[in-house]
């Protein structure tokens, strides 16, 4: 289980359950893997030995002692290689009971399942564009924390309202997790309170700040994306056709072109974002269902697809 005030590793555990699944997140060496090996790109970087990018990180003949980041794409392999024996196993045993086998949620599932489309070797190769996902993230995350620590430092008085969302949220979340112990040991259920320890109920997590407990923070959500729409560049995405594009409205872009998003336009204009596009208002998105991580027309940090 991942300990809240254990920021590094709780920070793995929550990326390892996003990539590989839950079974991923409690294995010490890949949260270990996760952790330390941003630091040995870095090191790669430093003393010039990506010369393409894409193919030394990505590309299977590169996984070789020379290269730092070959063990973590083993201890990768690894891990994936028992999940998804175990998951394959899984899904034999519902097809003989005649039942329908729910596929797990996460990135290492479907990039398994569409080897072929995105044109993938093996296991081996799925873990090393994981890893190369996980790099990434790593540099647009820290990116926005970093932000969000020098804006709560000149405007302090986001701090407390902050907070106290996210104190109402643990505390509704600890008083749910009391509820369900004790109607177990109201039914008999369960002997006693030790009996919880360990489990999914353990006392000791109730305060642990969950997926399903980010996903309420309304306010906190609304500042990373107010964040990231404010610092966006005024001109961003660049792309290149490979074959001639018409679009929807007619217009053609010939094969060879680059083409690049007027970032300005979608980010700080009164028609995409409403009130007061120029100024940094936290609270902009409470209540309006448009979540920091969703990509749209008018919020384009992350792109939007293609």
């Amino acid at each position: 289980m991942c300990k809240p005030n254990q920021p590094p590793v709780f920070l793995s555990c929550l990326v390892a359950d996003i990539f590989m699944g839950p079974k991923a997140a409690q294995d010490p060496a890949l949260l270990k893997a996760f952790i330390y090996c941003t630091s040995d790109f870095a090191q790669l970087l430093m003393h010039g030995y990506i010369r393409n990018f894409w193919a030394i990180v990505t590309a299977k003949l590169n996984y070789n002692v020379l290269n730092p980041l070959c063990k973590y794409v083993q201890t990768l392999t690894r891990v994936a290689t028992s999940i998804i024996e175990e998951r394959r196993q899984q899904e034999a045993e519902a097809n003989e009971r005649g039942e329908k086998y729910e596929r797990p949620r996460d990135i290492l599932q479907n990039m398994v399942d569409n080897m072929d489309n995105y044109n993938l070797i093996d296991l081996e190769d799925v873990c090393g564009h994981i890893l190369l996902m996980v790099l990434g993230s790593v540099h647009t995350t820290g990116e926005a924390c970093t932000s969000l620590l020098y804006i709560l430092g000149a405007y302090s008085e986001y701090i407390e309202p902050l907070y106290q969302e996210q104190r109402e949220i643990l505390d509704e979340q600890q008083k749910e997790r009391h509820e369900m112990r004790q109607a177990k040991l109201t039914s008999g259920e369960v002997s006693s309170m030790l009996a919880f320890e360990g489990t999914d109920l353990d006392p000791m997590d109730d305060r642990a700040v969950t997926n399903k407990a980010v996903k309420k923070m309304a306010k906190m959500d609304s500042i990373y994306r107010e964040i990231m729409r404010y610092q966006s560049p005024p001109i961003m995405g660049t792309h290149k056709a490979n074959e001639d594009v018409v679009l929807s409205n007619g217009m053609t872009i010939t094969k060879g072109t680059r083409v690049t998003c007027n970032g300005w336009s979608v980010h700080q204009t009164q028609e995409t974002q409403g009130e007061d596009p120029t100024e940094f208002r936290p609270f902009r998105y409470v209540g309006k269902n448009k979540a920091a991580t969703k990509a749209a027309p008018d919020f384009l940090p992350f792109g939007l697809g293609r």
